[in-house]
């Protein structure tokens, strides 16, 4: 029927595709915990419970299996101010 949705033809992601976002996000994990940007690739600065990046001015916090990325009002601020390298 026009207008509705054919449920058989949503399909699961493809393994390939799960997988390489899956290595995406472990490697972004592991450069966090290291207390490196996985963007910049310069130190990041801790406060507020959060992971900051100076030189782009997004903030991460590491939890099980989970990398949770926002801006950091602190640093994005200073970036706008200054503009990105």
């Amino acid at each position: 029927m026009k207008g509705q949705s054919n449920p058989s033809s949503l399909q699961a992601p493809e393994p390939v595709v799960s997988s390489l976002l899956s290595s995406q996000a472990e490697r972004g994990i592991a450069s966090v915990v290291e207390a490196e940007c996985p963007l910049c690739k310069v130190e990041m600065q801790v406060h507020d419970g959060r992971a900051c990046c100076p030189c782009c001015g997004d903030s991460y916090r590491v939890g099980p299996s989970r990398l949770d990325m926002k801006q950091c009002p602190e640093h994005w601020e200073a970036v706008w101010r200054r503009g990105r390298p």
